[in-house]
């Protein structure tokens, strides 16, 4: 009896230590008392009725993370604006330059072409926050990158085709050589709007080197956006200089 008491007390403490990193580490928005589920042959004491100790399925409903309700206003925000920029194009290829009117029309296609890198940075803010936590394995990773196939990469490669071949079609680009129109597929290049989805890609490509240097290395983390700017402005200034040794 006292050798199943020693046992059930190991069980309650495990449990609870488990409970209790498990709730601090991902901050879990579940209460004590919502979920309960004695493990199988436990007896526990009525001093020990706020704590829960639950299976591995419902442990694991405990842990999912509490939306975050900004990201859909943002995401609505960024699609406005993306209409506002076309409408005002339209506005601009019709309105007289030395109209008072164009520079107003001007002043909002050109203040609010910031909507792509709303969506660049809710792509990366909702992938973090999903996958940081989660354990850094093949199969996650795998499950990853066949959800991003299926719903991203391969329906921008079906436009990117259907693109490139309408534009041929209609005249607008002339077909000279196999390695031009592939080249023009794979970046985005068939129609002006791909480019978009082609740094989305890169993001999803580059995301598990993202998260495995955020928990590899703590400065990593900390400083993260001052490491995101120098690299930032290496690219550019590399890119730069390439440009004019080019001309």
């Amino acid at each position: 009896m006292r050798q199943q008491n020693v046992s059930d007390c190991f069980i309650c403490t495990k449990a609870k230590r488990q409970l209790q990193s498990a709730k601090s580490e991902r901050k879990s928005t579940t209460r004590y008392g919502e979920w309960v589920r004695y493990l199988p042959g436990l007896s526990l004491n009525t001093s020990w009725n706020k704590v829960i100790i639950v299976s591995r399925e419902v442990l694991q409903l405990s842990l999912n993370k509490e939306r975050i309700d900004a990201v859909k206003f943002m995401r609505v925000t960024a699609m406005l604006l993306v209409i506002l920029i076309h409408a005002t194009g339209v506005a601009l290829s019709k309105i007289p330059h030395d109209s008072p009117s164009y520079f107003f029309y001007l002043f909002l296609n050109r203040f609010t072409r910031f909507e792509g890198s709303v969506f660049v940075f809710l792509s990366g803010l909702t992938l973090f926050y999903n996958y940081e936590s989660k354990p850094f394995t093949k199969q996650t990773w795998s499950n990853f990158y066949k959800r991003r196939f299926m719903f991203i990469l391969g329906p921008f490669l079906i436009w990117s085709i259907f693109y490139e071949l309408f534009s041929y079609y209609q005249g607008v680009r002339v077909f000279t050589d196999w390695k031009t129109m592939f080249t023009s597929i794979v970046t985005g290049g068939a129609y002006y709007h791909l480019y978009f989805i082609l740094i989305l890609v890169q993001l999803y490509f580059l995301m598990p080197l993202f998260i495995y240097l955020v928990k590899r290395f703590w400065w990593f983390k900390k400083y993260l956006l001052f490491i995101g700017f120098a690299v930032e402005l290496a690219v550019q200034s590399y890119f730069e200089m390439f440009q004019t040794k080019r001309q």
